[in-house]
């Protein structure tokens, strides 16, 4: 018998709902979910990232590979955040954001993000 596939960790929820799936340079799978932070597949591995780990808020709404291999990941209510090296920098609406839920990432082709927020709560 072979080994069982990897799933996502439990969480406090009854159920893990998937927000973002993002496949990076490298061939990670990364999994945004709603309350279960940021995963990552592996070598049929997963590795979970949340608050405890420095991520602004354990719903992840969105996921992006900047060219320089940086991951941005958009949050409900945390604003940005930005992991390199495995560490987090948070980016809100004290930093100029318009508003800390981000929906949506996207890099031009002269390497500047656009960031798609909600605008409402």
């Amino acid at each position: 018998m072979g080994s069982s596939p990897p799933s996502l960790p439990k969480t406090d929820c009854l159920t893990t709902f998937v927000l973002s799936i993002y496949e990076d340079k490298e061939g990670s799978l990364w999994i945004g979910t709603y309350g279960g932070g940021l995963n990552r597949l592996k070598d049929r591995k997963f590795t979970t990232f949340t608050t405890k780990d420095g991520l602004s808020n354990d719903v992840v709404a969105s996921i992006y590979e900047d060219n320089e291999g940086s991951l941005w990941i958009g949050t409900k209510g945390g604003g940005l955040n930005r992991f390199k090296d495995g560490k987090f920098t948070s980016y809100t609406t004290k930093d100029g954001l318009s508003h800390d839920t981000v929906l949506s990432i996207f890099e031009d082709k002269e390497g500047s993000l656009w960031i798609g927020t909600s605008g409402v709560d």
